[in-house]
């Protein structure tokens, strides 16, 4: 048994062509970014400023919230040497301060809610659009 086992091939680690994490995530917030453009530009042909705006408000604090996730991320992988009490800190301020804003847009703005969902859901569209395209690079 133990001659098979030392017969085996040991394990082979992949070519190193893949891209990292941090680029990665910069393709994602770049693509939400656009698909944010192009949905306002789109909204705008319907010439009414209120589902303009309603789809941009829900489209950049996608973009805002990626963002801010992207900076958090980098100091728990350790990529940023950052403290663990400050990193504690930023999880918590992220997470209340995109509550507050999608509180104060929700009660107060009181923007179209089609499309506003819609400016959500754009950070949906954008990880399918990266997982399409990182699948198309390994091929």
């Amino acid at each position: 048994m133990k001659e098979e086992a030392a017969s085996q091939v040991p394990f082979q680690e992949e070519p190193d062509d893949s891209i990292t994490g941090a680029e990665a995530a910069g393709r994602l917030e770049r693509n939400n970014l656009l698909l944010v453009v192009l949905g306002t530009a789109a909204f705008g042909f319907s010439g009414e400023l209120g589902l303009v705006l309603g789809f941009l408000a829900g489209g950049l604090l996608t973009v805002a919230n990626l963002r801010l996730f992207r900076l958090i991320v980098t100091g728990l992988t350790g990529l940023k040497p950052v403290k663990k009490s400050r990193l504690i800190a930023q999880v918590l301020l992220k997470f209340f301060g995109v509550m507050g804003v999608l509180a104060f847009l929700m009660l107060v703005v009181k923007p179209p809610p089609l499309p506003f969902l819609l400016g959500l859901s754009t950070v949906v569209v954008a990880v399918v659009i990266e997982g399409i395209m990182g699948l198309m690079r390994s091929e």
